[in-house]
Parts: C-alpha cells; structure tokens; sequence
C-alpha cells in the first residue's frame, strides 16, 4: 500500500489520534504533523490482542448465552411435563370426584325413594282408619235415622223393641272405636 499524497512511500505508521495508516512524510511534515503516530506492525499486534481478548470474552459471553437457552429449554421441558401431570392429576380428581358424586345422589334417591314409600305406607293406614271410622259413623247415621223413623206408639212390644234397639245403638255409639283415632295417629316421613 502506498501513500497517495507521497507516491512511492509506504503506509508503515498508524496516526493513533485519526486512527489512520500514514507515511512518514504525512507523520513529520504532512497533515498529521504533532500527532502521535506509533509502527504499524506494533499497533496490529496490539490490535490482534484487543481483537483474540474481545473473541474470548465474546465466546465466554455466547457459552453463558447458550448454556441458559440449553437451561431454559430444559424447564420449559420441565414445565410442559409438570403441566400434563398437573392436567392429568386435575382430571384425575374430577373423575374421582364425580364417582363419589354420582354414589352419594344414588345413596339420597334410595334414602328419599325408601322415605316416601314409608310415608305412603304410613298415610295408607292413617287412610284406612279415617274411611272405616266414616263408614262406621256412617252406619250409625244409618241406624240413628232408622231409629227416628220407627214409629214408638203402636204397640208396646215395638216401643220396648225400640228402646231395646236405641240402647244397642247407643252404647255403641259411645264406645271407643276399634282403631286408632286419625287425630292423634303419626305418620313419620
């Protein structure tokens, strides 16, 4: 390489303040005259070692950089696995959950199913009680009316026959019914 101000002289000096190649001439009488100018093979060597440290921190700085891209893809990895286990176990629980749903409404509908059947049972014989006390008030209704249609004065055996009847009807009338009094019956559901 030669100098274009100076034909025939080489560039063997670097200007360090304008960081260029010179010659001498451009050094000592030229443009960079004052200027602190160093040989050019010294400042490439200097240069080469800027250059190799700068390449060593460099490959320093891009192991640190791969080695937590390596790191991060490994808890990503991480990550995804624990999510599919964590999505696993919640589905898992829900299933479990749901069995033990589905066992307890079927526990309460045979509880709520074996609780009305006993209700009806219960109000079934409360039922029969109240419509056979109807039919036996219903009888001595009967009887009451066919008592108070009987005529008293015609004969004197058809009077005794009617207080013989009326007694009969009477006594029955106020006797304790022969089954349980509707009013006071439970029924427990």
């Amino acid at each position: 390489m030669g100098c274009e101000r100076h034909p025939g002289e080489s560039l063997k000096l670097w200007c360090v303040p304008c960081r260029e190649l010179m010659c001498p001439y451009c050094m000592t009488i030229g443009s960079h005259k004052g200027h602190e100018g160093k040989e050019v093979s010294e400042v490439a060597t200097f240069e080469k070692q800027v250059v190799v440290k700068m390449n060593q921190t460099l490959d320093r700085t891009l192991q640190r950089r791969q080695e937590e891209v390596a790191e991060m893809e490994r808890v990503r990895m991480l990550l995804g696995a624990v999510a599919k286990k964590g999505e696993e176990n919640i589905r898992k629980v829900i299933a479990e959950l749901h069995q033990l749903l589905a066992a307890e409404e079927q526990q309460l509908l045979a509880s709520l199913t074996a609780r009305r059947a006993n209700a009806v049972a219960e109000l079934d014989r409360g039922l029969n009680v109240v419509q056979q006390a109807v039919a036996d008030l219903s009888k001595k209704q009967a009887d009451a009316l066919r008592f108070q249609e009987l005529p008293v004065e015609s004969s004197q055996h058809a009077a005794a026959e009617f207080l013989a009847g009326l007694q009969g009807m009477l006594d029955m009338m106020h006797a304790p019914p022969a089954y349980d009094d509707p009013a006071t019956a439970t029924v427990q559901v």
